[in-house]
């Protein structure tokens, strides 16, 4: 079902709301049991559109919590907010499940959970769940579902100790929104939210089977130390054998333009993913080993995780004269990157014993935490957060 704009009633109507009031352009029994639901317009605030039902059992998403009947309900109320993000998470869901095909399952296999409460405008992911708080609004919603995709595809990027392995994450979040917006035929668009690689997916979206590209790269990319001009390559890789050396080319030079991937030869007319035979390589990523680092003020070693496996293309950022520029060593970087999550305050303290990943902090603002296992702390994500 195609959407159909609603207009709604002046902010002010609705500041203290009653059961008995009627809205211009809805239905006259809010809830009860309807075929349709009211979602927000991406990038367009205050726009209502009227929306089929969601499927949330074939996108295998799960809302904790009561239901409330399903139907056209005034906005900012309990039952508005609950198919409002329902339609909306459904959606990017099912644009990822068509673009990326039958086998992608959640993380952990089962159906992800969603949970709504609490105040504020954030959302969150970890691994058990998505949280999204009160006033969270449909782009924080997609881009908690961007988290959840990417763990899907990739979880050994889950731990890792890199700035980069963080900044795909937030990609995938931002590509989530850029593609429901688009989706969402009678909205625009978002803007571009943040500098970097993030960004340059807004040149992307626009491109035909954008997802199935990015969905390709994140399975194929390699944990290097130069993650971002490695998923830049694989990207513009996928784009020739998918779409021929003309998107390739467009890709290229996008990521160029973005700081994101130098101009190397080699790349043009190049299929990694096929042996001579003409079948498809398997790929099989190594498990990245947990190096042992001496730390201030911890009298035991950290472990960490580096982005220490072997890259698979010859591909680099460019340096400041456009030139290929070498990775930091992985080990280093990691030791870097910790050093920034602890001065941020972003780090779980240890507490006495053994320390389970699920164990409730009390930073709710920490994304990692370390694991104490009474011989080494391990330094471990706990949750992304937008």
């Amino acid at each position: 079902m195609s959407g159909q704009l609603i207009s709604m009633p002046s902010p002010g109507s609705f500041a203290q709301p009653r059961p008995a009031v009627r809205w211009p352009g809805l239905s006259r029994r809010p809830g009860g049991g309807g075929s349709t639901v009211l979602a927000w317009v991406p990038g367009q605030a205050g726009t209502l559109v009227r929306r089929s039902r969601p499927n949330l059992a074939a996108h295998r998403l799960a809302f904790d919590g009561p239901v409330p009947l399903p139907g056209e309900y005034p906005p900012h109320s309990t039952g508005f907010r609950y198919w409002a993000t329902a339609e909306v998470l459904s959606r990017a869901a099912g644009l990822w499940r068509a673009a990326i095909g039958p086998g992608f399952g959640w993380h952990g296999g089962g159906a992800l959970r969603v949970r709504l409460g609490g105040a504020g405008a954030a959302g969150c992911y970890d691994r058990a769940a998505i949280y999204l708080a009160g006033g969270a609004s449909p782009e924080t919603a997609c881009r908690v579902l961007g988290f959840a995709v990417l763990d899907a595809l990739r979880p050994d990027l889950w731990d890792v100790a890199a700035p980069e392995a963080d900044a795909l994450h937030v990609a995938f979040g931002e590509a989530t929104v850029q593609l429901a917006a688009l989706d969402q035929r009678e909205g625009a668009a978002a803007g571009a939210t943040a500098s970097g690689f993030p960004a340059a997916f807004n040149g992307m979206i626009g491109i035909p089977g954008a997802a199935r590209l990015l969905g390709i790269a994140a399975r194929r990319v390699p944990v290097a130390p130069n993650l971002l001009a490695q998923f830049a390559a694989e990207l513009a890789v996928a784009a020739a054998v998918e779409g021929g050396p003309a998107l390739a080319a467009r890709l290229r030079a996008l990521f160029a333009s973005q700081e994101l991937l130098a101009r190397t030869p080699g790349l043009d007319g190049y299929d990694p993913h096929e042996a001579e035979d003409g079948t498809e390589i398997r790929l099989d990523h190594p498990r990245l080993e947990w190096v042992a680092v001496a730390a201030r003020d911890l009298a035991r070693p950290l472990l960490l995780c580096p982005a220490s496996e072997q890259p698979r293309l010859f591909a680099a950022a460019p340096g400041p004269d456009g030139s290929p520029c070498d990775p930091l060593a992985p080990l280093a970087e990691a030791c870097r990157h910790a050093e920034a999550l602890a001065r941020a305050g972003l780090v779980e303290q240890p507490r006495i014993g053994r320390m389970q990943r699920s164990a409730p902090g009390t930073n709710p603002y920490a994304t990692h935490l370390l694991l104490d296992d009474g011989r080494t702390f391990r330094l471990v994500r706990q949750r992304m957060m937008t």
